[in-house]
């Protein structure tokens, strides 16, 4: 009887052992936060005539890429905010080739699962950046330069010293500056990009 009891203890020992390892495993991502030093790239595609339901452009298209730099605060409650800038060059073909740098900032929701697998998107109408080089900067009455939407993906490391985001597929709404049109003016512009970024954690 003595062993049965010992045997059943142990196994009840190891039991709850388990389970309180697979617990604080599951608890690793409550509470996450930090803020993340980021860079990364990225390219378009434009087309003033939309995109078919297998994301090819209607009509005339052009390609443009880009780095960006900035920083990501992480929030505990599932929320944040991002702040930089971002290079970007459309070369030929497109009728009016040029390099301009943007200044944005965007507030975000996210959540981490159990596994550090990262999931998020951008707060509806939060985005809102200006044009500091290029031919669009110090256009007036349009300066500005806005997405409608941006979602994205990673996965964060156990350490929760690094994060690599990734989206694209994404039909998104760009309102940018024409300088080349006949009367120069802010219009709105569908485009499917693809992003990629790495997080380093500079502070928490």
């Amino acid at each position: 009887m003595k062993k049965i009891a010992l045997i059943v203890s142990v196994a009840a020992l190891f039991i709850f052992m388990t389970a309180a390892m697979v617990s604080a495993d599951r608890n690793r991502w409550h509470g996450f936060h930090g803020e993340y030093a980021m860079s990364g790239s990225g390219n378009c595609i434009y087309s003033p005539g939309g995109f078919s339901p297998i994301n090819t452009p209607l009509g005339d298209s052009w390609g443009a890429y880009y780095t960006v730099e900035g920083i990501w605060n992480f929030e505990p409650n599932n929320k944040g905010t991002f702040q930089g800038k971002q290079f970007g060059m459309a070369p030929y073909p497109y009728q009016y080739p040029n390099s301009t740098s943007v200044e944005f900032s965007f507030d975000f929701k996210y959540t981490v699962d159990h596994d550090g697998f990262i999931t998020g998107n951008m707060k509806d109408g939060s985005f809102l950046g200006e044009y500091i080089t290029g031919p669009n900067a110090g256009k007036t009455p349009a300066r500005t330069y806005t997405v409608d939407k941006f979602s994205f993906s990673g996965w964060v490391s156990q350490d929760h010293k690094n994060i690599t985001l990734n989206s694209g597929s994404e039909l998104q709404t760009f309102t940018v500056f024409r300088p080349d049109l006949p009367v120069p003016d802010s219009v709105t512009l569908p485009g499917i990009c693809t992003n990629e970024r790495i997080l380093i954690l500079i502070n928490k």
